[in-house]
């Protein structure tokens, strides 16, 4: 439903062939809280306010793998308005009973706009590029500005780097900015700006 996403493990078996260990969506990562107050009747469960989950990002390592989701930007016919849930990256660990969801990373920009017209509300692309390793995760944002009312097509940029102090906390431990300082990085029109 709505682009909603899934992402499959698969692994090399003894015999040589490759055998599918796990399909995994956000609904059964157990995603299934009642948003109809926030997002109106059709979006009865949390998963079904996020589209593209592993097409905006996903990497493994180890017994840990990450993948994205978009927010959807949804009409809500009380407020007259678009609603839009925050970009997500979920950790998922492997365990003797498969795959579960250990951790959301919801995108932390401190400038989110939630509510307002179609093209109004604030998607950073939170996940649009994600990479786990020793621990560590990394997290893009390429669309993240540092004013929300700049164009959209002129964002700065930014990442997250998220480091496991336990077996269950990641924290989010550092911000990189984009190093072009004043600078903004641009793709409209092929130019290479």
């Amino acid at each position: 439903r709505n682009e909603i996403g899934s992402i499959y493990i698969i692994q090399s078996s003894s015999d040589g062939g490759w055998e599918l260990e796990r399909k995994m969506n956000l609904q059964d990562a157990g995603l299934t809280d009642n948003k109809t107050s926030t997002f109106g009747s059709n979006y009865t469960a949390e998963y079904m306010t996020f589209r593209k989950f592993g097409a905006m990002g996903c990497s493994i390592s180890g017994s840990y793998a990450v993948a994205s989701a978009e927010g959807q930007n949804i009409y809500v016919s009380s407020l007259s308005n678009y609603r839009r849930q925050r970009n997500s990256t979920f950790i998922f660990k492997s365990s003797s009973s498969g795959w579960d969801l250990e951790k959301r990373l919801i995108d932390p920009t401190t400038d989110f706009v939630e509510i307002g017209g179609l093209n109004d509300t604030t998607n950073t692309e939170f996940g649009l590029g994600v990479k786990i390793k020793n621990n560590s995760v990394f997290v893009n944002s390429p669309a993240w500005r540092s004013a929300t009312s700049a164009s959209f097509s002129y964002p700065e940029g930014r990442a997250y780097i998220y480091v496991s102090s336990s077996s269950t906390e990641w924290p989010l431990t550092q911000t990189v900015e984009n190093p072009f300082s004043g600078s903004t990085l641009y793709a409209g029109d092929n130019t290479g700006v």
